[in-house]
């Protein structure tokens, strides 16, 4: 599961001494980079050129070409995170549900799926249970809505590269213990492993020991210096938390809430901070040199039919170990939660030309104001 350095290829594509400015300036970009030294604590961003004929593929075929003139290699881990992936229906609909029976589990992540095959890592918010269950749990006054799929979606999962699902959301538990229990099992019978609430993910992966954990609405300092401490104690190099929280939807700017809990998470030693729950993107935020996004929004996205606001993204991180300590590079490749405009096929497409510029600009304003 490698592929070429995506920090090389910001080099390659880079205006190269206008970085910073642009970026405090709002200006949009294709692909949003930025690098942090883990001794040094500085950031940089570098914003490369795009136009209508520059797709991901033919960029990383540039990289193929930097790397056979002996540049240098691809980081040491490169990890993928994306938002909601809401595998089966609300409140009983056959929508997503009918999907899978007709086009089978290959068809959702296609569009994405030579991302996810080429990193170390994916991770997605697992947004309601896999279950068979037709127990409720009690919500209280409508409007309000239980999500769940069949157990044999997580093939979705498992047939696009995802290695890694968080299941600390707020409907997870829609369909009570039973639903959780279920979800787990199916997970595991995937090969998928899970984090969140009282599960944490610790593995070494390519010599450097990383540790994640997620939260629910939870933005208590102590609890999450906690949390971070345990897996400092357990001997991981690298943190990073994600947190279920904020308005649910339309939402642009982070509440202060989702503010509180990742400044407490990279004031308690993380280095990386990634949020979903709103259902759509916010901006990123590059606080005491460590990268926060603030909601990586819907990705395959069974909840609705026809969002208006289909916008999403897939956030690279990478981790490089160099003589001076341990060096992170991320950068934000834009997307669409469906293939097509009109309505939501759930079918995740990677963006271009202007589409993607579109995209990479909207984020570049929001980060702007935080």
């Amino acid at each position: 599961m490698r592929r070429l350095p995506a920090s090389q290829l910001m080099l390659m594509l880079a205006f190269s001494t206008i970085l910073l400015v642009l970026c405090c300036l709002g200006y949009g970009c294709s692909f949003l980079t930025a690098r942090t030294t883990a001794s040094a604590g500085t950031l940089s961003s570098q914003l490369p050129d795009f136009d209508e004929s520059t797709t991901y593929d033919s960029v990383i075929r540039q990289e193929d070409e930097l790397q056979a003139q002996g540049k240098p290699k691809r980081a040491d881990v490169v990890m993928s995170f994306v938002g909601d992936c809401t595998l089966g229906d609300i409140n009983g609909w056959n929508l997503f549900a009918n999907t899978f029976d007709a086009q089978g589990a290959q068809y959702f992540l296609e569009g994405v799926r030579h991302i996810f095959a080429e990193d170390d890592l994916t991770v997605v918010n697992l947004e309601g249970p896999l279950t068979n269950s037709s127990s409720q749990i009690e919500k209280g006054d409508p409007p309000v809505f239980w999500i769940k799929g069949r157990p044999e979606f997580i093939d979705i999962l498992s047939s696009s590269s995802v290695e890694l699902a968080n299941i600390a959301n707020n409907h997870i538990y829609d369909y009570g213990d039973q639903g959780v229990s279920d979800t787990k099992q199916a997970l595991s019978t995937a090969g998928i492993e899970y984090y969140g609430y009282a599960n944490v993910f610790v593995r070494e992966i390519n010599g450097v020991r990383i540790g994640i954990f997620g939260f629910a609405f939870d933005s208590n300092a102590y609890n999450i210096q906690q949390q971070i401490q345990a897996l400092k104690d357990q001997g991981c190099e690298v943190v990073i938390a994600t947190f279920h929280e904020g308005h649910y939807d339309r939402t642009y700017d982070p509440t202060s809430n989702q503010r509180t809990a990742a400044h407490a998470a990279i004031d308690a030693g993380a280095d990386l901070v990634i949020q979903h729950h709103v259902h759509n993107l916010q901006g990123i935020e590059e606080y005491n040199g460590r990268p926060i996004a603030y909601s990586l929004g819907n990705f395959c996205y069974g909840g609705h039919s026809n969002p208006s606001d289909k916008d999403t993204m897939i956030f690279r991180f990478e981790i490089n170990r160099s003589l001076d300590g341990l060096e992170f590079d991320y950068q934000v490749i834009p997307a669409s939660i469906s293939s097509s405009t009109d309505r939501n096929d759930y079918r995740p497409q990677i963006l271009e030309g202007s589409e993607a510029q579109r995209v990479l600009d909207k984020i570049a304003e929001m980060s702007a104001r935080l």
